[in-house]
Parts: structure tokens; sequence; C-alpha cells
């Protein structure tokens, strides 16, 4: 085959990957014209060739013999270097890359985020230390080389000196992805663990473009990876704790002011500490007085790395620098916390919500309560079970589709049945259970959706189609409804369309109306449903058996009007049928008059009944 042609290369992989499809990722891989016989065991070998080189025979395929190595321990493929013991960097580039001057031009520089890129694999967070040479590159400006860009590139040659070695991947093997976002990049690493040793497999990098950092609103690219993700057996594990994290909060009411402070080790250790100020100032220079209280016991217990939560804005963005202090007052606040920081190896302040430092206000609430300037302990302890006897209450609730995903949450135990124990795996990404023993399914854009029990779905609707709120909302509006509420359970369109159905008001939602041109004579009634025969009984009943036969009706371009079956009927009765312009259908005036009357006096009457 030709190699000029443009398709020759994809052609031949093609041909190989048919040809060796059961030998491929197991005993063999293969690159277009480039293969390797690979055995975990030296007794296995000869088996392994003599597959491949019978598939070649049978295919009339011939290798250049010159080119063909036997029984090797290691050896170079695509460029890598492949051992026992796993993939290492091919040792020429590394010696090109530690040999290398620095760039005195852009195409240099080129040459070196090239060299660098085919070694990226091996390089952790590689656009993080290349990132200065590619900032250069951008620069539309002379070229002038930077102490960044030094710094930069002797710290991957430092790296490169001692390169990671890549591990093979088991069959059936638990992996780790470790994720590690800047601002612009991201990087991520797969590990494999063997004997308590964590071993890298590969190492990824990928800048963001500016599109990617502004947007948003990531509910679509969330949904697309949910279902991508979804049938992968993936547990998200956060972040282990580091050294200690300190939770601080202040508390202020009329009998005084007060803060609390909370210290955690990774080891399960707690310091509480209860703040009473005894002069008055500010919400703000309290929460910097329980922060300092909590730094000096960060120090005294020589805590090393230090996470600070604290639900002020205002004292976490001037730690970080993110807001500027101009009270004179705060300054000296300020000042001093960054002191006490700086006596930590590393520290990062971080704002939370209120009810996540609950622990750290209720002490604070008690310190500002107490009286007494002397210390004090308070002793805690957990009641399991009331002091009295409580009545057993009976549940009567029926076998539902959540009884497996809760089993199975709880005590990860599954079903007998394959298939529904791959359909619950697949699932239970979605779900759920909180402390309490509820199970709950996440959404794409809100919080956590409580699921509810089929003997319950009817009590969750009629508290909001017609509870003290309620509006009597069609079937897909009720439905909507309740998920905003926080609800969910399959089919919830079917079940709201079917409660809507049998409630007798929701029924009753279309009314038609005749008016007499001369005496303005009004004839109405609610309908369940508009169609021709509606109309047709509706003439019939309320005008001609009351008043006889019209001689011209005139009605707007409703199907239900100005269909056959009606234009029939007047044609029978001998009644001129006209319609209202479409130009204008305010034409139709002594109509649209009534309709209004007819809305304003059901409005008022339902003003006060909201609904029902």
């Amino acid at each position: 085959m030709p190699f000029g042609l443009k398709n020759a290369g994809a052609t031949c992989q093609r041909m190989i990957t048919r040809m060796f499809k059961d030998q491929l990722g197991k005993t063999m891989e293969a690159y277009i014209d480039d293969m390797v016989v690979k055995s975990k065991l030296t007794t296995n070998n000869l088996a392994d060739l003599k597959k491949v080189f019978g598939i070649l025979k049978s295919h009339q395929l011939h290798l250049n013999a010159s080119k063909c190595t036997f029984r090797v321990g290691i050896g170079k493929f695509l460029g890598y270097m492949v051992t026992h013991r796993g993939i290492e960097a091919n040792p020429d580039k590394i010696k090109v890359m530690q040999e290398l001057k620095v760039p005195t031009k852009a195409k240099e520089l080129q040459k070196l985020a090239g060299m660098a890129a085919a070694l990226n694999r091996f390089i952790s967070k590689s656009l993080d230390q290349m990132k200065p040479f590619f900032q250069l590159l951008r620069k539309k400006a002379a070229f002038e080389w930077g102490p960044e860009c030094t710094e930069a590139l002797q710290s991957l040659k430092k790296y490169l000196s001692k390169p990671p070695l890549l591990s093979t991947l088991e069959l059936d093997e638990e992996l780790y992805l470790y994720l590690a976002v800047s601002d612009h990049i991201v990087s991520a690493v797969l590990i494999r663990e063997v004997d308590k040793e964590q071993r890298p497999v590969n190492f990824v990098s990928k800048t963001l473009l500016d599109a990617e950092t502004r947007r948003a609103d990531f509910s679509g690219r969330t949904g697309k990876w949910v279902v991508e993700l979804g049938e992968f057996d993936i547990r998200y594990q956060p972040r282990t704790a580091i050294k200690a994290q300190l939770y601080v909060d202040e508390s202020s009411n009329s009998r005084g002011l007060g803060a609390g402070v909370v210290l955690m080790s990774t080891k399960g250790f707690i310091l509480e500490q209860v703040l009473r100020l005894g002069w008055k100032a500010l919400n703000n220079k309290a929460e910097y007085e329980a922060l300092m209280a909590g730094l000096c016991n960060a120090e005294h217990f020589s805590a090393e790395q230090l996470l600070v939560f604290s639900d002020s804005q205002l004292v976490v963005n001037q730690l970080t620098g993110v807001y500027e202090t101009r009270n004179e007052r705060m300054v000296m606040y300020a000042a001093k916390a960054k002191d006490l920081l700086k006596k930590f190896q590393s520290i990062r302040a971080e704002r939370i919500s209120h009810d996540r430092n609950s622990h750290a206000d209720a002490l604070a609430y008690l310190g500002s309560l107490l009286d007494a300037k002397d210390t004090r302990k308070v002793w805690v302890e957990f009641i399991l079970e009331p002091s009295i006897a409580s009545p057993v209450l009976c549940n009567n609730l029926e076998p539902s589709w959540m009884d497996p995903m809760l089993v199975f949450l709880k005590f990860d135990i599954l079903a007998e049945d394959k298939k529904e124990t791959n359909k619950i795996r697949h699932r239970s990404a979605r779900f759920w259970v909180s402390p309490s023993g509820k199970l709950y399914r996440s959404s794409y854009l809100g919080p956590y959706l409580l699921c509810v029990h089929l003997n319950l779905i009817e009590n969750v609707l009629y508290k909001i189609h017609d509870g003290i709120c309620g509006c009597h909302v069609g079937g897909r509006s009720l439905a909507h409804r309740a998920f905003t509420h926080g609800y969910w359970w399959p089919q919830m369109q079917q079940d709201a369309q079917q409660y809507v159905q049998k409630c007798d008001k929701c029924q009753r939602r279309f009314f038609i109306a005749a008016t007499d041109y001369f005496i303005k004579w009004v004839e109405v009634e609610t309908l369940t449903s508009i169609k021709e025969a509606d109309t047709e009984q509706f003439v019939m009943r309320n005008v001609v058996v009351c008043f006889g036969i019209w001689q011209i009706l005139i009605a707007n371009n409703g199907t239900q009007f100005d269909g056959k079956i009606f234009r029939k009927f007047c044609a029978n009765l001998i009644i001129e049928y006209q319609n209202s312009s479409l130009a204008y259908p305010q034409s139709n005036e002594q109509t649209e008059a009534s309709n209004k009357t007819i809305i304003n006096g059901v409005k008022k009457r339902l003003k006060h009944a909201k609904g029902k």
C-alpha cells in the first residue's frame, strides 16, 4: 500500500484492527505498522507469538525481519519505553529537554513548547507549568524572556529529572481520578492503588476557552455529563480534610455580645470555645476577635495547615484581599489577623452560609447570654431515646419503587435479578439518603427533591391543588408545581393529570354565552368541553327552545362554531350564520361586552374563595 496516499494510514489501521480484534488490548497492541506482542509470563510468549504469526500467514501479510525483535524486557513503542514495571518517558527526549538553552526568539520557544507537549502525559499540571511560555507566545510585541519563564523552565527541568512511571491497568480494577482546577486550566490524574501505594496511570490537562470561563449556566453540560457518566460506577469522594478546620462566628443581642470558636482536627479532636466580650463592638469586630482566638488555639496545638470558615463576607474578603480595609480599627484587626496567618504553612479562608456555621453560631449565642465573667464547663449529653414510652404508630405503606433503592443505598444489598440489579446501580447515582432515612433525588438546576411514596402522592397533590394556597391548575401545571415545591416520583405528569380529571371543579373550565341583540338578554352555561356538539346542544336548549329560532347568529371564528356540524345545524333551522370580521374580531361588540361582565363577576365571586 503506498503510504503517500492521505487515507493509507486509516485504511491500514482498520485492516490491522479487524485482523487482530481478538488479540488487541490483551496480548497485542498495534498502531498502523507498529505492532507489539506482550506477555505477562515468559512461558506464554511463544504461544502468543504463534497466534499472531498464524493470523499474519492466513492473511498473507509479511514482516520485515530486520525490524523485528523478540523476547525483550524493555522496548520502545510509539515514542515511549514499555517495561514490565509500566510505561516510562523516552530518556532521549528528556535528555534533549535538560540540555536545552534559554530561547532567544519565538521560534525556539515554539520548539520548547512542542517538546514539552510530547511529554505532557508524564507531567502533572503540564499546562500550569507551561503557562508562562504560552502567554509569551501570545504577545504580539517583541520577544522578551522574563524571570517567570526562567523559573518555569527550571521547574520543568527539575520535574523531568525524575519523571513518574505510568502504571499499567488490571482487569476490573478500581481507579481514582483526582481533579485540580485553576482560573483557566483543568488538570486530572488517573490513579491506581497497589499495596496501599498510589501509582499514576495518566496525566491530563486542558485549557478552558474564554467562553467556557464566562458561561455561568452549566445546566446543559451538567445534564449531558449525567447521561454520559451515569452508566459507569462512579462515586464522588470529597477531598480529605487538612490538618485543622476553624469555624468562627459572633452573636449579639440586648444582653451582650459573644463569639464562638470551633477547632477540628483530622483525627476527630474538637475544641470548643465561648467568648464573652465585655465592651460594645460591631459584629465584624467580634468576628475578628473570634478569628484571632481560634488562630491562637490552632497555633497552640501545632497546626500546620488550616482552613478557616466564617459566615462574615467582610472579614473573609478582607483577609483574602478582595475588599479594601478603610476603617482605622478594622485595619488594625486585619493586620493582626494576617500576622497570625503567617505562622501557618498553608491557610485558606472561605465564606460559608449561616446554616453550615451552626456549631460556632450556637456557641456565640451562648456567650452573648452569659453574665458571669468566670470560665465554666458545659456538659453535653446525647439522649438516644425519650425518657417516657412513646406510642407505636402503625405504618401501612405498601411496597413501592423506593424500597429497592433505599435498601441498596443504606445496606448495599441488591436483588437477585441481574437486570434489575444493573438498573438500580445505574439509577442510584441520582439518589441520596438523608440521615433521617428519607430518599432524595438530585435535580439538574435546583436542590435535592424528596421522593414521594405511592400511597402519599394523592395527599401531596391535594395540598398543592386544593389546599389553602391551591389554585386548581391543570395536570401539567400541577406536576410542575409539585416539582418546584421539592417533590418527585415516577410518572408525575400522568398522576397529576388523573388527579385533575377527578376534580369536579376543574372539569367546568369553559363557558358559552349568547346575547340577544335587542333586549340584551344573556344566556350562559358552563361546560367541561367546548366542541361542536356542545355548542349545538347549548343553542338548541338555551336559545331555540326558550326564545324560538333566531334570524341571524353571529359568532367568533372558533372551530366549535365554524364547523360542518354546527353549520348544518343552522342550515336545518334556517338560521343565517355569520362570522365576526377576521381583521377586527372585536366587531362582535355585544358579545365582548357580555363576556367581560361575566368574567368580572366570576372574579369577584372567587376573590375570597381563593380558587375553590
